[in-house]
Order: C-alpha cells, then structure tokens, then sequence
C-alpha cells in the first residue's frame, strides 16, 4: 500500500473513532506509520483529505448499488440488498456522517462537494429506477434521496427507537420506504 492510502486508511479510521474534529494531521500520519510532514505531501489540507473519502464513500456505495440493480432480483430481494447496503455504509461511517452535517455549513467546499454527490445520488437513483421500469418525477425522486439520507442517519444512530419505533421493526421500516419508492408497494 502506498503512502497516500495509508494516509487515507488511517484517518478513515481516526475520522471514525475520534471524529473529524478531534483528529488532526499528525495523527493521521502517526497512526499510518509516516513522518508527520508526510500528510503534506499528498494533501493540502485535512479538508481535502475529507473529501477524498466522501468521495470514495459515495462512489463505492453507488457501485454496489448498481451491481444488485444489474443483477435483476425480484423487488423484495431488491430491497433488502440495497437497503441493506446503505446500511452497511451510514453503520461504518457514522461520526463521519455526523462530521460532514457540521462541516457543510463551515466549509464551501464540503458544501459544493455534498451537493454535487446528491446530484450524482438523484441521477444513480432515477437511473435505478429506469432499468427497474419504474416511473417517478424528478421532485419524488429529490424528495427520497433526502428523506433516505435522514432516515438511514437516524437508524444508525438510534433516533427511530428514541422516538417510539420498537428495534425489531426499525429494518422494517427503512424497507417499506425503500420498497414504497421502488416499487409502488409495501415491503410487507
């Protein structure tokens, strides 16, 4: 593994761990076994090394999505692939997620980045949705990436069973909101 992937790996990990804000670069280059000037030599800045993993978090889900979708299963099993992909996802990356909340409103390029990505999400999703024979406006579709994208960071970090949502059913739900999209119909 190359210096630049060490350098991403551990502060994946860190950014996980400690959160964004409590790591900084000479941890990042400690931790990936490198002199602490080395993170200088492939990032600016740990901004730039942000989004360099939402970029790789992003397009690794997009391409796992896309494989099921090319697979061709049947609707229910579907949505339990995909719905059990973004799972595995917002389950990783969960201080990672609550980073780039903060970070989009301090941060212009974090900002423009996560907009650019749910543009890239809505095209994915109405791609999806082609291929699947499935018809929905651009405004439904918008509407689900954002509500898919509050939804599955409130599953992960336990705010369905805050509110009343027993755990048992909680999959459930994420199911029958995915399904509902995808389908037209309830999950069960």
């Amino acid at each position: 593994m190359n210096n630049k992937e060490k350098i991403i790996n551990s502060a994946n990990k860190l950014f996980e761990e400690k959160g964004y804000f409590n790591t900084n670069s000479n941890e990042i280059a400690k931790s990936a076994g490198l002199a602490a000037g080395t993170f200088y030599n492939y990032f600016k800045t740990k901004e730039e090394l942000f989004i360099e993993i939402y970029t790789r978090w992003h397009v690794n889900q997009r391409m796992e999505i896309q494989q099921v979708t090319f697979q061709g299963y049947e609707d229910k099993i579907f949505t339990k692939k995909c719905v059990d992909i973004i799972i595995k996802y917002y389950s990783q990356s969960k201080n990672f997620r609550s980073a780039i909340h903060v970070l989009k409103n301090s941060s212009e390029n974090v900002y423009e980045f996560r907009l650019t990505q749910r543009k890239i999400l809505i095209e994915t999703i109405e791609n999806v949705l082609k291929i699947r024979s499935t018809i929905r406006s651009k405004e439904e579709v918008i509407l689900f990436q954002l509500g898919l994208e509050r939804f599955f960071d409130a599953y992960v970090h336990g705010e369905l069973g805050e509110v009343g949502i027993s755990k048992k059913r909680q999959k459930l739900v994420l199911y029958n909101y995915f399904h509902e999209f995808a389908a037209g119909e309830k999950y069960v």
